[in-house]
């Protein structure tokens, strides 16, 4: 059967930018406390003091309880205080903290975060024109802007096409479409506007004979576990992803060749070899019967085929990018030879 690669739906920067639109006004900064913070206590509410340039109302109730929380006030004693009491301890606490993350719009604070309880900042057009500037002509596959305000990217970095055949000794690639076996590789990128959950970069690889995509996180792992760095440093930090990203592509296609190496014989270890992937992989019900009709419908002669049926359920079958970026790493992660070997039956673990 002749199968050809199909075109995958690619958006440009200034796409990607309209998609990632912040509420307007809405912003996030590190502010540093003055000694002697106020809060002062109005008619129409609080209003927050950090230093002479930042004073802010509170715009609710629930922004309140967010600066009792960070000034370590319980809610039990906040309740039993009296409004003009609890100004001083707001203010004495608050003065003891050296920075704050300060989170506001045009209308006053929205939120409050002590800074060792943030991460690194990241707009929309800095993230974006910091890819355009690493790999000109960058492609987005997925732009996304979720309610917690993080940028969710399936970033396509170039437009080489990996073909998997390329990958294998010669006659060796009998079981691919006849057409080829060609992937375009790039990066899943997870960061926050607002700087409220840890950047994450990993490697991306699509299947163009049928869009399916899988994440392979094991290859940059960990990379925030020294910190991520202040200004430039947090932007080298980017680009040091991105770079690892772009660099695991070959690797990967050559997991993906070996994995077309390791065959499933027919019966009861095809059955077994299917059921084991499924468990290990923790697809909720619904997903895990796509797999098994996919495997009755057309049997996997190899743990490649097998594979392709994972990230087929997890590309095509999931709804919300979140959910589809979840299942598309855990079928990263079966590709990993000590995963397969867990249920693979031609594989030996190490």
């Amino acid at each position: 059967m002749v199968t050809s690669a199909r075109t995958i739906e690619l958006i440009d920067h200034d796409a990607a930018l309209e998609r990632l639109q912040m509420p307007q006004g809405l912003e996030a900064k590190t502010v540093t406390v003055a000694k002697r913070p106020r809060f002062t206590y109005t008619q129409n509410g609080f209003v927050l003091t950090l230093n002479p340039r930042v004073s802010l109302p509170l715009l609710t109730e629930t922004v309140l309880e967010n600066v009792l929380e960070v000034a370590g006030i319980p809610k039990g004693l906040a309740k039993k205080t009296p409004e003009k009491l609890i100004a001083p301890l707001v203010e004495y606490h608050l003065g003891r903290l050296d920075k704050v993350r300060v989170i506001s719009d045009a209308r006053g604070l929205v939120g409050l975060a002590p800074t060792d309880k943030t991460h690194p900042i990241f707009s929309p057009e800095k993230t974006l024109a910091a890819l355009q500037k690493q790999f000109p002509g960058v492609l987005h596959q997925q732009a996304l802007l979720d309610d917690r305000f993080n940028i969710n990217l399936l970033t396509i970095t170039s437009d080489q096409r990996h073909k998997l055949e390329e990958h294998l000794a010669p006659g060796t690639h009998s079981s691919l479409p006849d057409g080829g076996d060609p992937f375009m590789g790039g990066a899943h990128i997870r960061v926050n506007a607002l700087g409220l959950e840890a950047p994450l970069i990993e490697p991306y690889m699509v299947r163009l004979v049928c869009t399916n995509g899988a994440i392979h996180a094991e290859y940059i792992s960990g990379r925030g576990d020294k910190g991520y760095g202040e200004g430039d440093e947090i932007w080298q930090w980017f680009r040091d992803g991105m770079t690892a990203a772009a660099g695991a592509i070959t690797p990967i296609m050559n997991t993906y060749s070996n994995m077309l190496g390791h065959e499933i014989p027919e019966g009861e270890q095809r059955m077994l070899a299917v059921e084991g992937m499924i468990r290990q992989t923790r697809l909720p019900r619904d997903m895990a019967q796509a797999v098994r009709d996919s495997a009755i419908a057309n049997p996997p002669k190899t743990m490649y085929d097998l594979f392709n049926m994972l990230t087929e359920v997890s590309t095509h079958h999931t709804k919300g990018l979140e959910n589809q970026v979840k299942y598309m790493r855990r079928a990263g992660e079966q590709a990993t030879p000590d995963q397969m070997a867990l249920y693979c039956p031609t594989c030996h673990r190490n």
